[in-house]
């Protein structure tokens, strides 16, 4: 019973001692700050542009899958968004971005769009952004990630990552 004691205190101490990983924000969750990150703060972006008339006027839903062994342990899998196509939409200025919690204006920003109806002349553009990366992992998981996008019940297609960044 004493001997068992040991390897306890031994797999505390070990445990202790182990460096602490950070695992990277998926961006729509953390708003980037307003002050000049730290030189080890790196992101990645990966993204797919939908052809024009791709999705035709109706209720449609996306959800996004990121493979990244480099950044997180195990897939991750965010739920199903719902939206409509409608003419009755009026247009936007620039594309919509699908993000991870759902439609906005803006690709860097987590800030939804208050109706989650779009116009059919409006680009879409699914995108998701690592962030808090260092230089190396945030290299690493734009060339070896996978992140992907489905929508309805027949779509998905591979985001393109870009380079890495300091937001």
């Amino acid at each position: 019973m004493r001997l068992g004691w040991v390897f306890v205190l031994v797999g505390f101490a070990l445990a202790a001692c182990a460096p602490a990983q950070a695992v990277p924000t998926p961006l729509p969750t953390a708003v980037p700050p307003d002050t000049i990150p730290e030189q080890g703060s790196w992101s990645v972006g990966f993204q797919y542009e939908f052809p024009p008339g791709r999705l035709a006027e109706g209720t449609h839903r996306y959800a996004l899958l990121i493979h990244c062994p480099v950044v997180f342990s195990e897939d991750e899998h965010y739920g199903w968004h719902i939206f409509d196509i409608s003419q009755e939409a009026p247009a936007q200025v620039g594309p919509v971005y699908l993000r991870l919690f759902g439609l906005s204006s803006d690709p860097l920003s987590a800030a939804p769009l208050a109706r989650a109806v779009v116009h059919p002349t409006q680009p879409l553009v699914a995108v998701v952004h690592l962030v808090g990366l260092t230089r190396a992992a945030a290299e690493m998981a734009a060339s070896s990630c996978e992140l992907f996008v489905a929508w309805d019940s027949t779509g998905r297609q591979l985001l393109k990552a870009g380079e890495p960044f300091q937001p």
